[in-house]
């Protein structure tokens, strides 16, 4: 399925439409002169192409192909280094709360193709596809805590920290749309080496019966781990639970994890 393009759309885009709409080209005029001064007009265009199996897919051995193509402004992208900088010396918890909310025009433009263009889906089906969209970037490894999700998207590559962040944020995004599935990043140390840490993410969704995906219970309900850190098919409720059997999660608003054990 190749989703309808998404075109880039910031403060400037919506005063572009709105001079264009009274037709004042003086200020038309002017406008395109401020904008091009300050260079903050060009966008990269971008298109993602992944592969994503569901339920169904893992019965008959099929899968689908999915692409989209979105934009981003380079200004966008500079401020997103800037407070990727700013964060740096802060917490998971306060990066979670304040990335989530970032870019919003571009978050809810690319939440709403993927929303929309699987309709016709289940809703694990339909999250399986977002974090699928998510772990077809590369995968790079960074020494930093978790880059806004906006450079993630703009590179085309992360960590497991900045990839989980990245699907957080666009399932942010989904929430405006009538979507209830919340998400949550999942951090751990490995048993076997305290010093190997690593990151996912967990959704509030019931598993299929008889299933034995990696959940956890917060405060009665059932979220399922997914790892979105390697490029190519990942799955629901796949999490290297042997390795790393316990768990923080953060959900925001919240700020102190919920530190739990898998499949109690």
């Amino acid at each position: 399925m190749v989703f309808p393009e998404i075109k880039p759309r910031g403060e400037q885009h919506t005063l572009f439409a709105a001079v264009v709409r009274s037709a004042m080209l003086p200020t038309l005029l002017a406008f395109f002169f401020l904008i091009f001064a300050n260079g903050n007009c060009s966008a990269k265009e971008i298109t993602l192409s992944w592969e994503c199996r569901l339920e169904v897919d893992y019965q008959t051995g099929g899968s689908r192909n999915y692409s989209l193509k979105f934009g981003i402004d380079d200004q966008a992208y500079r401020e997103a280094i800037q407070r990727g900088i700013d964060e740096e010396k802060g917490t998971f918890a306060g990066l979670v709360c304040a990335y989530r909310e970032s870019h919003k025009w571009v978050r809810d433009e690319i939440a709403w193709k993927l929303w929309d263009g699987t309709k016709n889906l289940s809703l694990r089906d339909r999250m399986e596809v977002v974090l699928n969209f998510v772990s077809s970037l590369s995968y790079k490894e960074r020494s930093t805590m978790a880059q806004p999700p906006i450079q993630t998207l703009y590179e085309g590559c992360g960590d497991c920290d900045d990839k989980a962040m990245l699907a957080i944020w666009i399932i942010a995004g989904l929430g405006h749309l009538g979507n209830d599935v919340r998400a949550g990043l999942v951090l751990a140390q490995a048993v076997t080496d305290p010093n190997m840490g690593h990151a996912g993410v967990a959704l509030r969704l019931d598993p299929p019966v008889g299933s034995d995906w990696s959940i956890v219970k917060i405060e009665g309900e059932t979220w399922i781990l997914t790892d979105v850190t390697s490029p190519g098919t990942c799955r629901l409720g796949d999490w290297k639970r042997d390795i790393y059997p316990e768990v923080g999660i953060i959900v925001p608003p919240r700020t102190a994890p919920y530190l739990l054990t898998l499949n109690e």
